[in-house]
């Protein structure tokens, strides 16, 4: 970001782009260097072994969700350097990937594609119980359309099976179903006399001494049939996924297949080459052990309990886990428990970690368990008491490392409180309860279970309209008492009234009509809950009427005939789909217009849902017919095809309408190509769009994020200046109803806003929009996403076309760029969308006038919050912000009292202050936050005040040991006089003032003393704000917006 001097607030310092690139240059050099030890293994080559007419893709990582590098044909030969999980890491030509495994040979099959017509097929019967029926759906998931529903003993053509999912024919439909329930036989018959499947000989391939599981079905859930020793030989029927089913003696099952091996893993063992290997130390606190498993998984078998300081012999290293040798036993550790060297050769002079002390909160009678590690799956250390005293190490996320007694272990934090819950026990105030009611169908009950999980135990089924004393609401979940005993209940069951109280008279809930619209032929599922796991309870056909009590999300209460459940929202319609169709009244319609950034396109989807297929891509400006909205989807005739947009991305008129020559339009939308959205629950923040990938953080219910892209469920989000990933399931574009009072001031300048972009841009305001484009003609492809500079030299623009800016650089002949997409330009040519490191060019007059213009962002929760008066008081709770936002920083915890004083004395906002805070001290964590020596004394920094010039902890120590900051409190209000009086006494008491200054620019007429050259700094700001706001039930908020001629 550039600056134009040092400022107050940093909230967007990580997301730079020279941040962005060292990582990149970083994650480079480890491929580079994984790259080199890989050339060094064992390899094989093997042969793509598919259809005729299939590919197999080439992944950047062993997941079906990674990037995709390259399609292979039938019979390319790959260099595979190794397998695991079902994956093989792969080099074909000059690229390096993934594959699944089950497609490649160690023979080329033949080619016989000149003579070949049809695919190779093989015939199965549906193998379900009696009375239940294998779904056939148009695509390979639950959330895919139903084509029909098929019988036990139906016989079924088998064109693929691909993990779970198999493609077949059955009768004159062909989808997918799941492969698990496929056999080769009818299971009704007792035929003897059938040709046996085509099978092979492999062996067990498991370390010396364990053993391999042979199970019922292929999943780890199913009943254990026996347990092969390494070296049995097994005959393989097949292989699906991770599982291939085995005979093993006289019993038939299933083993998890990367465990099978095609020759005797004894029977050379004597010559085999050892793997390289490293030495490293086992590294956890004194006192605890490290688990050596007989597999890389918690529920593995445990082989040794390893003293800290142990040394093991490291064989390889594999996501969380190392395969290691400890003394005789070879087995798998956590790798983030090794160290390079022993942690106790100078024990004597290392300084212990800061810790808090804290006491475990749970109800009465009930008890807090310490485990070994922080995973509900971890060996149970310790029961601890209510009341008892525990020493906190650190917390991270929903887990306190903590000792108790002699033992250390981790706890849910929390059940932590900062003071006894029993030491007055007798006078303290009862916390604020409601009372709700029990709110299921007749006849159902709702399960009162001891935690806030499914998978926990179950205290009492409570039936409809049982009274109950709710004492908090977290996520999905009620903490409730009902009769004696206390537990959690879905919060979603819960009613503020009886729902049966005066039945006979009460006004019963508004409900609607309305009509199954699926295919002909093709029936809507019926679900006793909102999931597709629930069972189902009919089979709706099309066109039959429902009545909709309640839409949430994708899913709606119905009632049909006399059942009552869940369908997929989507597929209910208004009317009749069949009635009339020649004659009907049209539903009525609006028309609207795409609003998307300049060479950026909407997709037209067939379903309300990221997963539904792409009809089309629609340009800015393009005119679309509106039918329906639900939540944030909208269905729309585009084209003549009728499908799914977003509705956030149309507007009521053509955004480009009024767009003059010189392009100073001033409603152009945001040029930066994120939306906000909010979360619904407590959720991880991961680094990639996986389970399987590690949690960067846990945001909070209610956090905003920008949200970047959407697929597969998951989006690429960013907040405070961290990049991942969450589930698309617990976002929503509706932000959290406030519960602080927001008051509005309005500020007039005597100036216009058109004036005052032609001062700005006198100064070159900056952006850092990532539209860059390039004509394609100037671009040889290498692949399908990247491509080298030819022809000269290219200018590089700001949208798809010659009308449009040029970037003001031009990229060299020869210059590699990455290709994010392929667009139509407004001159008739296609461009490329690139990614362009060099992104930081001087803004059009069009961007700063939007983030000028604050009618863009003042009906906007988290954007208005730039016009936050940072010298008006949010008239907090102290108590609020130590449970809420100071719980778990370090140094800051239980100062909010300090942070309150300092704010009140300097008129400074509390919240500006303490997030200021929280970001210098690295969350209470930093070296100058916690305390350093100068000149003998013990001095504090809460700010970073004065830390600069080389030497950031010596120079912020000599500025806190000049102001007498010798308490962590101290420190804290004396930063806050020096902020109020360096930054905000300038007038400039808004983000929005910082950057812009408007009311230099309206006295003199010209541009001064701005914090930042960004034109969208002060919109970048204000995440953190808002989510500690968020945190919060009591505050005030006052906006100063400014008013333009």
């Amino acid at each position: 970001m550039k600056k134009g001097l040092v400022i107050p607030l940093c909230f967007a310092v990580l997301s730079t782009p020279a941040f962005d690139k060292t990582v990149q240059g970083a994650s480079l050099t480890k491929f580079l260097h994984s790259s080199s030890v890989q050339a060094a293994a064992k390899t094989e080559t093997k042969y793509v072994n598919v259809d005729a007419n299939s590919s197999l893709t080439l992944r950047a990582k062993p997941s079906k969700s990674a990037a995709k590098l390259d399609s292979l044909k039938k019979g390319t030969a790959v260099l595979v350097y190794n397998v695991s999980d079902g994956w093989a890491e792969v080099k074909s030509g000059t690229k390096t990937g993934y594959v699944s495994a089950e497609y490649l040979t160690s023979t080329k099959p033949g080619s016989t594609a000149t003579t070949t017509s049809t695919t190779k097929t093989t015939t199965k019967y549906v193998n379900v119980d009696k009375g239940s029926h294998l779904i056939l759906r148009s695509k390979t998931s639950t959330s895919s359309s139903i084509l029909a529903s098929l019988a036990r003993g139906e016989k079924v053509t088998v064109y693929s099976i691909s993990g779970d999912w198999a493609k077949v024919k059955a009768g004159s439909k062909t989808g997918y179903v799941h492969a698990s329930f496929l056999v080769n036989s009818n299971p009704d018959s007792n035929t003897s006399t059938s040709k046996p499947a085509k099978t092979t000989t492999k062996y067990v391939n498991v370390d010396k001494g364990s053993h391999l599981i042979l199970r019922s079905k292929a999943s780890t859930s199913s009943s254990i049939l026996a347990s092969l020793a390494r070296g049995e030989k097994v005959t393989v029927y097949s292989i699906s996924g991770d599982w291939a089913k085995v005979k093993a003696g006289s019993k038939t099952g299933y083993v998890h297949a990367s465990f099978l091996a095609n020759s005797n893993p004894d029977s050379s063992a004597d010559t085999s080459t050892p793997a390289k290997t490293t030495t490293k130390y086992v590294n956890v606190d004194k006192g605890s052990h490290l688990i050596l498993r007989s597999k890389a998984s918690g529920t593995a078998s445990i082989l040794d309990s390893l003293a800290r300081g142990e040394k093991v012999t490291v064989y390889s290293i594999s996501g969380d886990w190392a395969k290691v040798k400890a003394g005789s036993k070879t087995g798998y550790v956590h790798a983030s428990f090794l160290a390079n060297s022993n942690p106790d050769s100078s024990a004597d002079t290392s300084t212990p970690a800061k810790t808090t002390t804290k006491y475990v909160n749970v109800d009465k009678g009930s008890h807090l368990i310490l485990r070994s590690k922080a995973s509900t799956s971890s060996s149970i250390l310790a029961s601890l008491a209510r009341g008892e005293k525990v020493t906190v190490y650190s917390i991270s996320g929903e887990w306190a490392k903590v000792k108790a007694g002699s033992k250390t272990g981790y706890v849910h934090a929390s059940f932590l409180a900062n003071s006894n819950p029993d030491s007055n026990a007798d006078t303290s105030t009862p916390a604020k309860t409601t009372t709700k009611y029990v709110n299921v169908d007749k006849g159902s009950h709702l399960i009162l279970r001891s935690k806030s999980s499914t998978s926990s135990s179950i205290l009492a089924s409570l039936p409809r309209g049982e009274k109950v004393t709710v004492y908090s609401i977290s996520g999905a979940w009620a903490k409730v008492k009902a009769g004696s005993k206390t537990g959690y209940v879905h919060a979603s069951f819960l009613a503020n009234s009886n729902p049966d109280n005066h039945a006979d008279t009460s006004t019963p809930a508004k409900t609607t009509t309305k009509y199954v619209n699926v295919d002909k032929g093709s029936h809507l599922i019926l679900r006793s809950k909102a999931s597709t796991s629930s069972s189902i309870l009919a089979s709706l056909a099309r066109g039959e009427k429902v009545t909709v009590y309640s839409i949430s999300g994708d899913w709606a209460k119905v009632k049909a005939g006399s059942k009552t459940g869940y369908v997929h929202a989507s597929f209910l319609a208004n009317s009749n789909p069949d009635n009339h169709a020649g004659t009907s009244t049209p539903a009525k319609t609006t028309t609207k217009y795409v609003n998307v950034d300049k060479g950026s396109h909407l997709l037209l989807r067939s379903k309300a849902s990221t997963s539904g297929k792409k009809l089309a891509s629609l340009q800015r400006g393009e005119k679309v017919t509106v039918y329906t909205a639900s939540g944030p989807w909208v269905k729309v005739k585009a084209r003549g095809i009728t499908g799914y947009v977003l509705a956030s991305y149309l507007s009521s008129s053509d955004p480009d309408a009024s767009t003059a020559d010189d392009g100073n339009n001033s409603s152009e939308p945001t040029p930066d190509s994120t939306v906000t959205k909010y979360t619904t629950a407590d959720l991880n923040l991961r680094k990639g769009p996986s389970t399987l990938t590690s949690v960067i953080e846990v945001l909070d219910k209610g956090t905003a994020v920008k949200v970047y892209s959407e697929e597969d469920g998951w989006a690429k989000v960013e907040i405070g200046g961290k990049i991942g990933y969450v589930s698309t399931n617990y976002l929503t574009s509706a932000a959290k109803q406030s519960n602080g009072k927001v008051t509005s001031i309005v500020k007039k300048y005597d100036l216009s806003l058109d004036e005052l972009a032609n001062i700005q841009m006198k100064v070159s305001p900056q952006t850092d929009t990532n539209e860059r484009y390039i004509r394609s003609d100037a671009i040889k492809l290498t692949s399908h996403t990247t491509g080298v500079v030819q022809n000269g030299n290219w200018h590089i623009r700001d949208g798809a076309g010659t009308k449009n800016h040029e970037v003001g650089e031009t990229l060299k002949e020869g210059t590699k760029v990455t290709i994010l997409s392929t667009v139509k330009g407004n001159d008739g040519y296609t461009w490329y969308q690139i990614s362009y490191n060099k992104a930081w060019k001087n803004a059009t007059k069009n961007e700063v006038k939007y983030y000028l213009n604050p009618n863009n962002f003042v009906s906007d929760p988290v954007r208005s919050l730039q016009f936050l008066k940072l010298t008006s008081t949010a008239n907090l709770n102290a108590t609020e912000v130590n449970q809420k936002i100071l719980a778990g920083k370090g140094i800051l915890a239980e100062k909010a009292s300090a942070f309150l004083k300092a704010a009140k004395q300097n008129g400074i906002n509390e919240i500006y202050l303490i997030a200021h805070a929280l970001l210098e001290t690295g969350n209470g964590t930093s070296q100058l936050a916690n305390g350093v020596k100068y000149n003998g004394k013990t001095v504090y920094n809460m700010y970073g005040t004065g830390a600069n010039d080389g030497n950031a902890v010596q120079n912020g120590a000599r500025y806190a040991y000049q102001h007498g900051w010798t308490t962590p409190e101290a420190a804290i209000i004396g930063g806050a006089k020096f902020i109020s009086s360096n930054y905000l006494g300038a007038g400039q008491d808004t983000l929005y003032k910082m950057r812009w200054n408007p009311d230099v620019a309206a006295t003199y007429g010209y541009a001064s003393h701005q914090y930042a050259t960004d034109i969208g700094w002060a919109y970048k700001q204000v995440d953190k704000i808002y989510n500690l706001y968020n945190l919060l039930d009591n505050y005030n908020i006052t906006l100063e917006v400014p008013s333009y001629k």
